[in-house]
């Protein structure tokens, strides 16, 4: 009697790992993770100190590393992109020449961005004598969405 009690035993595992390695196969195997070198900056994997970024495809040279300020541009003039002032006007960034820039690419539908325009403004004020400060809205709407947005939030 212990041998039927056994084989069905052994059958009831049998049948239970078939159905584990089935329930196996139907799952897609996850995709294998792709360099990323923000991801690698924050310890996801990076094995060194310095993280190069992905080389520039228009020149196929290396891009500076992430946790490193690219300084190799010190003293030369910017691009000459161009933005809408709040009073309409176009500004360059030519415009800034001779004080250090932080330019600030933002935009209302962006969480972590209006998180941060706060603190933003709080350094203008504080170094305006040192650095200036400049957001820049990738709002489509420009200012007719932007203007309220910030007398709403008092920035």
């Amino acid at each position: 009697m212990s041998s039927p009690s056994l084989l069905s035993r052994a059958s009831i595992v049998c049948l239970l790992g078939s159905a584990m390695l089935i329930a196996g196969c139907d799952r897609k195997s996850p995709a294998p993770e792709q360099a990323n070198a923000a991801g690698a900056a924050m310890g996801n994997g990076a094995a060194s100190d310095e993280v190069a970024a992905s080389p520039d495809e228009a020149t196929g040279t290396p891009a500076a590393p992430v946790d490193k300020i690219d300084r190799s541009h010190k003293g030369e003039t910017g691009p000459t992109t161009s933005f809408t002032a709040p009073d309409g006007k176009s500004v360059t960034l030519a415009s800034f020449k001779g004080k250090p820039l932080l330019l600030n690419l933002w935009a209302t539908w962006c969480a972590p961005c209006v998180a941060e325009m706060p603190t933003l403004d709080a350094v203008a004020g504080a170094m305006k004598d040192k650095v200036q400060v400049v957001a820049v809205s990738q709002d489509l709407q420009g200012a007719e969405k932007v203007t309220p947005f910030f007398a709403q939030k008092a920035f």
